[in-house]
């Protein structure tokens, strides 16, 4: 992704609590953008809100399940009103799980699968409308895995909504590369 200059562009972060996305909020906040970091609780969020304040960094932080469909798109709505479209999406949120493929249960199965990959395509549906619709140059990022490029064993359930989410972007890449604005 290139984007000349990060400044003053708004950037909205699924999983912004911890790992990654902690890490991502930060080094966009650094650049200049006003960083919308969401996390299964407000709560969880403490950590990184204190450290953006104590850098002097712009950001909004918002409670998000990203497996509650109906609460993204009234979060992502909110969010376009009231601060503008984001310039870049960035799908983090996501759970590891560890366990073998015959004791790993239909609903771990499930939770892995909701959060990992449908958590991606909600965060990809809410936005992608009103970022179709601006003049300047949107982006979204979905973070998978490198389990869907070198899985495991003991990892079924993470390596294949990993293996999901590269096949959902590669294919997202494809239908939006006629549209000029959105990569």
């Amino acid at each position: 992704m290139s984007i000349p200059d990060l400044n003053e562009k708004i950037v909205f972060i699924t999983g912004a609590a911890a790992g990654i996305g902690y890490e991502t909020a930060l080094a966009f906040a650094e650049a200049g953008s006003l960083v919308i970091a969401t996390d299964l609780s407000k709560e969880a969020l403490s950590t990184l809100a204190a450290e953006m304040d104590r850098r002097h960094l712009s950001c909004c932080t918002y409670a998000l399940d990203v497996t509650d469909r109906g609460a993204f798109f009234e979060l992502a709505a909110y969010i376009i009103c009231e601060i503008g479209c984001p310039d870049v999406i960035v799908n983090n949120a996501g759970i590891g799980y560890m366990g073998a493929f015959e004791d790993t249960s239909p609903e771990m199965w499930s939770m892995t699968l909701d959060i990992n990959v449908m958590g991606v395509v909600n965060g990809c549906q809410a936005f992608l409308p009103a970022m179709k619709e601006g003049s300047s140059k949107k982006h979204i990022v979905n973070i998978a895995s490198m389990a869907s490029r070198t899985p495991v064993p003991n990892m079924a359930s993470y390596a294949a909504s990993k293996f999901a989410v590269e096949g959902l972007s590669k294919t997202l890449s494809m239908e939006l590369s006629l549209i000029k604005n959105v990569v």
